[in-house]
């Protein structure tokens, strides 16, 4: 997945959808990876739960006019089929709707609502075609969007929201961002092991636009290699490498950078298309508020990760259903592979 963070343009639906994605483990930023991740089937949504002793016995149809089939029957069902892809997000969901709980902090159903609404405003786009040609090739529901995307972007959220501080400075750097100058660039981004290939290549990726719009096709990256490198232009201050932004605006149309480095993703160069001049017409005072939300937006979804792994530490999660168990409903706790081990008992092993 290629993730410069170089787009400012990303709907409110959207915006903090990959932070949520991190700590759910149940997201992806293309279609095709949502689509191995997320199978089609039941949500990990929290639901109210009838008392213990009689749930799991619920009937959730009848064969033969009176023999049941049970919400225990499903669920074994399920878990043997899907339990190890969705355990994680389970537990991740109940790490968060318990540093809730802890401070008090509730999510209705309203507030869900109305901030479907709210994304599906900034969008331009009614509910329908959402559903219909946004929600279909990610392969979600319009329920799974409200449980897996809206309800925990909110809650992470209220979390750290009060941790978050927006000043005139973050304001004026959104507006710089959204109405500033810009530049267009194409790049192009090869594994660290070929750094000195890439220096031998370096002078004619310079010298020659042949050469680098090859280059920037066939590189490794199919989603860069499909546009042949072009990226959204790059904008101040919203770079999660802030040394991506500072070398595309040093340079000039037609100007090939040096070979930079961008942490997780390999290195890089980048080539200038143009400059993009800033929006005329846009005031500041005008558009304070959108950009007040949207500075305030783009802190939490940053501090959201870092949240999160405050979070799980503190509630040590111990995840006995293991992927690649070849019988996902028949494990050992924790203290019964001790009680196992220390009676010399062999364990099964869970590779098979």
């Amino acid at each position: 997945m290629f993730r410069l963070g170089l787009s400012w343009k990303v709907p409110a639906a959207l915006f903090g959808m990959g932070a949520v994605g991190f700590v759910l483990g149940t997201w992806s930023s293309h279609p095709s990876d949502a689509a191995a991740q997320t199978p089609q089937g039941p949500t990990l949504a929290a639901t109210t739960v009838a008392p213990k002793s009689d749930y799991s016995q619920r009937v959730v149809a009848y064969i033969y006019g009176t023999e049941p089939v049970t919400r225990e029957d499903l669920g074994e069902f399920l878990i043997a089929r899907q339990g190890e892809q969705y355990v994680d997000p389970l537990v991740n969901r109940r790490i968060i709707e318990r540093a809730c709980k802890d401070k008090n902090i509730t999510i209705a159903d309203a507030d869900v609502e109305a901030s479907l609404n709210e994304d599906l405003a900034s969008m331009h786009i009614d509910r329908a075609t959402f559903v219909k040609q946004f929600l279909k090739q990610y392969h979600k529901t319009l329920f799974e969007w409200k449980e897996d995307v809206i309800r925990p972007r909110l809650m992470l959220t209220k979390l750290c929201g009060t941790t978050i501080h927006v000043d005139e400075a973050d304001v004026k750097k959104a507006f710089d961002s959204k109405f500033g100058e810009k530049v267009q660039c194409r790049i192009i981004v090869w594994q660290e092991s070929e750094f000195r290939r890439v220096q031998q290549l370096w002078d004619k990726l310079r010298t020659s636009e042949a050469e680098f719009a090859t280059a920037a096709r066939s590189q490794y990256m199919p989603a860069l290699a499909s546009l042949g490198g072009k990226i959204d232009p790059v904008c101040h201050g919203v770079a999660d490498n802030d040394l991506v932004e500072k070398v595309a605006f040093r340079l000039q149309p037609n100007e090939v950078s040096e070979i930079i480095n961008i942490p997780g993703q390999g290195i890089a160069v980048l080539k200038c298309d143009g400059r993009i001049p800033p929006v005329p017409g846009a005031t500041y005072e005008n558009e304070y508020k959108p950009l007040y939300k949207q500075a305030f937006d783009l802190k939490v979804t940053k501090a959201i990760p870092d949240l999160f792994k405050k979070l799980k530490e503190e509630a040590h999660p111990n995840v006995i259903l293991k992927h690649g168990t070849e019988n996902p409903t028949v494990v050992q706790t924790h203290e019964e592979e001790q009680r196992l081990e220390k009676q010399d008992v062999p364990l099964p092993d869970r590779n098979k």
